[in-house]
């Protein structure tokens, strides 16, 4: 989809809602229906999707129709953003329709999320650590996988650290929930592993890029986050082919996980602190939403003046409200 304008949230949604609903059509129309899962890529992009999501499922022809979107730990919003899929999935199987999937990953996009901070003045939208991300990675797994809430929202286990891994199974299992979770790789990374956790678990959802000759220009940029992944010594990938005979990196990749797995806590992180253009302007006036998680800002103006310089991700403009 074309980029949209963050002040017209509502006329977004609409937009986009329009263009995606005939492939939902095309999905629900098979005797066995295809299954779409709703990719996350930007945090400006959090609200819009969820919207996205739940206007297309809300709608009456789709109502016994599976489908899946994803969520990225790396955000402090992550969790709170699975308590709303939660409850609206939740009132969804009330009423006779079919449950959703939540594929947990970490984020891949954490460079670019950095880039725009830092040049829009922002704080940054992610974790500032990785030992922050694994650990909301596993709070929104450790609220997730309980069998009240399985029944409404199935997860998916995206991510090769061996260790993650090992926690999910060990946590679906204990809890009573394997029949609500699925594990999930990149095809063609660590496959030894992955046939390790196939086997162990009795099933691996593989993933691959497919894109069209004229937009090779994607797969290129999506192999580009796949070597930056196994390059960077703060990613488990990184270990992944030394683990069983090198004992320091099995010992870092231990430890890493432990400390993670020591600030795991019942708590619902903050969304990451408000975005807003640096101007020595007075602040826009906000007012809540009825119906979204964040702020509506009063429409931009012409010419100078608090709201003008930049739109805040997530924020919409509240013309269709006046």
């Amino acid at each position: 989809m074309a980029p949209h304008s963050l002040w017209a949230f509502d006329e977004a949604v609409d937009h986009v809602v329009e263009k995606l609903t005939p492939l939902y059509e095309l999905a629900a129309s098979f005797p066995k229906p295809k299954f779409i899962n709703l990719d996350m890529e930007e945090y400006k992009d959090l609200s819009l999707t969820m919207a996205v999501f739940t206007r297309i499922l809300d709608k009456p022809e789709f109502k016994n129709l599976e489908a899946g979107i994803v969520l990225q730990a790396y955000l402090p919003d992550a969790l709170s953003a699975m308590q709303e899929l939660q409850e609206w999935a939740a009132a969804r199987r009330a009423n006779g329709g079919a449950p959703i999937k939540v594929r947990v990953v970490k984020g891949a996009n954490l460079p670019m999320e950095q880039v725009q901070a830092s040049i829009q003045g922002w704080p940054l939208a992610t974790w500032g650590t990785k030992q922050d991300s694994d650990t909301n990675y596993k709070r929104v797994l450790n609220y997730a996988l309980t069998p009240g809430h399985i029944d409404a929202v199935r997860i998916g286990v995206a991510g090769h650290n061996l260790f993650d891994v090992a926690f999910a199974w060990l946590l679906a299992k204990e809890r009573g929930v394997t029949a609500g979770i699925e594990f999930e790789m990149l095809l063609g990374m660590a496959t030894g592993q992955a046939t390790a956790v196939r086997k162990d678990v009795g099933s691996l959802l593989l993933y691959t890029p497919v894109v069209h000759p004229g937009e090779f220009d994607v797969a290129i940029a999506y192999l580009i986050r796949r070597l930056e992944e196994g390059a960077s010594q703060d990613n488990f990938m990184s270990a992944v082919f030394e683990l069983s005979e090198n004992k320091s990196l099995f010992e870092r990749e231990k430890q890493r996980f432990l400390a993670s797995l020591a600030e795991l806590d019942d708590a619902v992180p903050a969304p990451t602190a408000r975005r807003t253009a640096t101007s020595p302007r007075p602040p826009c006036q906000a007012r809540a939403s009825p119906t979204l998680r964040t702020p509506i800002l009063p429409c931009p103006p012409t010419g100078p003046g608090p709201c003008h310089p930049r739109p805040h991700p997530g924020l919409h403009c509240g013309k269709r409200d006046r």
